[in-house]
C-alpha cells in the first residue's frame, strides 16, 4: 500500500512540474466518481438522483475548467 502512495505522490509532482495547479487540481475531483462507481459495483450502494446530479456537476465543472486557458510547461 505504501508503494502505491509513493507512486501517486511521484506522479502528482510530475503533473505539477508541467501544469498549473488551478488546472490540475479540479481533475482530481474525478476520483469521487470512481469511488462512487466502485461502491455501487462492489458494495451494492444505491445510486439515487442526488448522487447522479453530483456526478454530472463534477463532470461539468471539470469540463469547463479543461476548456479554459491554462499554462503548461512542456
Amino acid at each position: 500500500m505504501v508503494v502505491i502512495f509513493v507512486a501517486q505522490l511521484i506522479n502528482w509532482l510530475r503533473v505539477l512540474e508541467i501544469s498549473d495547479l488551478s488546472y490540475s487540481q479540479p481533475i482530481t475531483s474525478l476520483s469521487y466518481i470512481s469511488v462512487l462507481w466502485f461502491s455501487v459495483t462492489w458494495l451494492g450502494e444505491q445510486l439515487d438522483l442526488v448522487k447522479l446530479a453530483g456526478i454530472l456537476l463534477i463532470m461539468a465543472g471539470v469540463w469547463f475548467i479543461s476548456r479554459g486557458p491554462h499554462h503548461s510547461h512542456g
